[in-house]
Formats: C-alpha cells, sequence, structure tokens
C-alpha cells in the first residue's frame, strides 16, 4: 500500500483529506508541522510527500531542500494557497514533481497522487510501481498487491523482467525466446502467450501491449 507523509498546519483540512485517501486505500501519515514530519521520515519509509509551504516552524520549499540535500529523492507535490509563478518555480526547481491550489476537489488530489507514483517508476532503488498499489522488487523478484505477495511461475518473473528492462519498447519475440529460455529448453509461443495472458490479468491488459507481427510492448 502507498504511504504518504501529509505535511499541513490545518488540522480539519489534514483530517479531511486523510479521510478521503485512506478510503481510497491509501495509507496516510500527518504532521503538523516540519518538526513533526522530519521526525517522521527519520523512522518511516514513504513513498510520496504531500507538503503545504507556509507552515508553522518553517517553509515547506526550504523543507524540501533540506531533504533533497539528504539525497531523499520521494516524489513531493506542493499543496497551497499561493499562486504567484515564483512559488511554483521554486517548487519545481527544488524538485517537487507537482503543485496543487487550495481549495481543491479531493479527487484532483486522487488522480495527481496517482500520476506522480506511476511517473515516479521508483519509490527505491528496487522497487517499481506499475499502480499505486501494484509494485515489483526487483532484488527479491516479488511482486505485491497492496503489500501482499502475488506468486508467479518462475518464468513469468523473467518475462516480466525482461520487459521491464525494455519498458515502453517493443521487446521482439525472438529476444523473449533468446532470453527466457536457454540453449536446453526449448522455446514455445503457446507458452509465451500463457505468460503474457497471467501477467495482463495481475498488471491489467493495457499494460502489456501486443504490437502485432513484433512483439510486446510494457507500459509503465
Amino acid at each position: 500500500m502507498v504511504h504518504i507523509l501529509y505535511l499541513e498546519d490545518d488540522i480539519n483540512l489534514a483530517q479531511s483529506v486523510e479521510d478521503f485517501l485512506e478510503s481510497n486505500d491509501f495509507n496516510v501519515t500527518l504532521a503538523y508541522n516540519a518538526t513533526q514530519a522530519l521526525e517522521m521520515i527519520s523512522q518511516h519509509h514513504f513513498d510520496i510527500y504531500l507538503f503545504d509551504i507556509n507552515l508553522p516552524d518553517t517553509n515547506g520549499l526550504t523543507f524540501l531542500k533540506e531533504l533533497k540535500s539528504f539525497n531523499d529523492t520521494t516524489p513531493t507535490i506542493f499543496i497551497t494557497t499561493l499562486n504567484d509563478i515564483h512559488s511554483l518555480d521554486m517548487a519545481y526547481t527544488i524538485g517537487a514533481v507537482d503543485f496543487i491550489r487550495k481549495p481543491f476537489n479531493p479527487k484532483e488530489l486522487y488522480h495527481r497522487i496517482n500520476t506522480a507514483i506511476q511517473n515516479s517508476f521508483q519509490t527505491s532503488s528496487s522497487q517499481i510501481y506499475f499502480t499505486p498499489h501494484l509494485k515489483f522488487d526487483i532484488l527479491h523478484n516479488t511482486l505485491y498487491k497492496n503489500d501482499k505477495i502475488i506468486h508467479l511461475a518462475k518464468k513469468e518473473i523473467e518475462l516480466l523482467k525482461i520487459l521491464l528492462k525494455y519498458s515502453n519498447q517493443t521487446v521482439s519475440k525472438e529476444t523473449i525466446f533468446e532470453q527466457l529460455w536457454n540453449y536446453e529448453e526449448n522455446p514455445s509461443d503457446g507458452s509465451l502467450r500463457t505468460y503474457i495472458k497471467n501477467l495482463r490479468e495481475i498488471l491489467g491488459k493495457e499494460k502489456i501491449v501486443n504490437i502485432k507481427k513484433e512483439g510486446y510492448k510494457l507500459i509503465v
């Protein structure tokens, strides 16, 4: 499950957004000032940050800049009443991935979080997100949905890693055959179609595209 740190000094707004996001299967931790947020960050891993800019103990832009100085690469969305172009420029220059102005529709925030997670690909050096709730741990060759392990056959894991290596590119069947089967095995069109079918059922049909007479493309 995607873990969000929401830094917001407006308690009512923070709790309202927390309720909405958790009803949509996100795990949300609230902090009402930067000091609390820093303590939370030192204790937990977060997949995305939601930061207000005007905070009681610092400026959200300054706080993110401090985190970046420690090589924190967590995707960050700023939520603020500010609407001046200088703040917008500063946010993106420091490393924010998005900027949303108050007041906002919670559904808009939901979609922006989804986009930020999917565009980031990696929330750590070993985890790739296909959706906010579906991730693949490269180091452990394990697929998770809502933090529960999805069991895959060995060949399905190997095929997924091949498709990931060529993300958003068409991989020819010949390339897949060469990398998925060793010289002692007999590549099979039927087996490949079965593995693709099983992966599409888990990842979503739109994630693995069949490029006619060419091969397959994994969309991430």
